[in-house]
């Protein structure tokens, strides 16, 4: 898949009780989109998600589309939940139970795959599913700034 360029359908299995909402400050220019993974680069501003080295794995963005303005903006990021995500075909049922990395703000791989250049950990994956055509995997998103949350 490609990077969204516009609000997704956010599939999620509500765990208010375990989800946590993130606060952090946005690199300047940045455009969120609902459903996008966020990362936080090598300065700790949260960003759009990319396979990019220096990335950790910030939370969902869970809002409507928001650009952030000419200066750097205090936000917040929602982690802790059972996510929905599409993935590119790369992960199998084998897989169940590993960790999931980025692809771009709307895809997961595994972290063996060729195309994930800079394998930037999201959380375990639960269960393969295809939704409306769409390849994908239910993810704990339980791993923030590197670290794993336990579900």
């Amino acid at each position: 898949m490609t990077a969204l360029a516009a609000d997704k359908a956010y599939i999620s299995r509500k765990r208010e009780d375990r989800a946590t909402r993130l606060d952090g400050t946005a690199l300047a220019a940045s455009v969120f989109y609902n459903g996008a993974m966020v990362m936080r680069n090598a300065a700790g501003k949260l960003v759009p998600a990319t396979d990019t080295t220096a990335l950790v794995f910030a939370g969902i963005w869970d809002q409507e589309a928001y650009t952030v303005g000419a200066a750097d903006e205090d936000l917040s990021v929602l982690v802790g939940q059972i996510e929905w995500i599409a993935q590119d075909g790369n992960i199998t049922q084998a897989m169940v139970g590993k960790v999931a990395v980025v692809l771009d703000d709307q895809t997961l791989t595994n972290d063996t795959t060729a195309s994930a250049v800079a394998p930037v950990k999201v959380g375990s994956i639960i269960s393969l599913e295809t939704r409306h055509g769409v390849a994908g995997v239910w993810t704990w998103t339980g791993v923030t700034d590197g670290r794993l949350i336990a579900p």
